[in-house]
């Protein structure tokens, strides 16, 4: 895991997107971007699958990692099932 802060910027402008992400960047952020809530969502999902996966699948470990209650791992998974 890296210890550069991401951040996740939503917005369905394309050119206000392009000039957060450089500001940000700039000042040192790692920047995802997403065009809307729907893709902002499969961002988070994916992250998530991709984290429980480092850590063979122990929701524990994950939700440590994630800096996550276990219990709000969870939900989440619920809401976005794991991939296997």
């Amino acid at each position: 895991m890296s210890d550069t802060t991401t951040i996740l910027i939503v917005e369905d402008d394309d050119a206000l997107r392009e000039r957060l992400a450089r500001a940000f960047a700039s000042r040192g952020l790692a920047v995802r971007m997403a065009a809307s809530a729907a893709d902002a969502q499969r961002e988070a999902a994916e992250d998530i699958n991709k984290v429980l996966a480092d850590c063979g699948h122990n929701v524990s470990e994950a939700a440590r990692a994630l800096g996550l209650h276990r219990r709000t791992l969870q939900r989440k998974l619920a809401k976005y099932p794991a991939k296997r």
